[in-house]
């Protein structure tokens, strides 16, 4: 969907965005943040994943062992791809995903989700419930699509997204919030 030096500028906004997720001081954090941050011995490191885009997962990985440089990574990144997407099998750590609505995760596996081009979907507010559905409470997602910063923001708000903050790189909006917690259900008594 990204094409060239295009995709370059975005997985560099996108990886920026994804590290203010993740390196935030806990003192000054929302709390929810501060639940993603990985052990300084680097086990159980926020498994992030990518949907929609190969080529923009190969870039932020490209990205964060460059700047990992001999340190612990940050998180553990996965793909999300069709079984014959090109250059998905150059990829480890890649998730066969045959839709971007069918995701194989369980509910709340992600620390973080980097979706590529559910506003121009035919069905944004499905693929945005599966990818909020495999992202836990408080967790964070991060948008990268080709639409007006308003649609946007309209669907990041009915996928129960909080804090949202939007970027722009060209023609790409990348709208990043936090996954609010699930309304607690509350009993009838007759």
């Amino acid at each position: 969907m990204l094409a060239g030096l295009f995709r370059d500028a975005v997985a560099e906004l996108v990886h920026e965005t994804l590290d203010g997720f993740l390196s935030a001081a806990p003192g000054l954090a929302h709390p929810a943040l501060c639940r993603l941050t990985p052990s300084a011995e680097g086990q159980g490191s926020p498994l992030v994943a990518v949907v929609g885009d190969v080529a923009l997962g190969r870039a932020l990985g490209a990205i964060g062992k460059r700047r990992a440089a001999g340190r612990a990574p940050a998180y553990a990144l996965r793909v999300a791809a069709p079984a014959k997407a090109r250059g998905a099998r150059k990829l480890e750590g890649v998730l066969v995903a045959e839709s971007p609505m069918e995701l194989p995760l369980e509910a709340g596996a992600l620390a973080v989700l980097i979706g590529v081009g559910a506003m121009t979907s035919p069905e944004p507010g499905r693929w945005l419930a599966e990818w909020t559905r495999v992202v836990r409470p408080g967790g964070g997602v991060i948008l990268v699509d080709r639409c007006a910063a308003p649609v946007a923001t309209r669907h990041a708000l009915c996928a129960r997204m909080l804090e949202l903050e939007q970027r722009h790189s060209g023609r790409a909006v990348v709208t990043s919030g936090l996954i609010a917690p699930q309304p607690a259900r509350t009993l009838q008594v007759a």
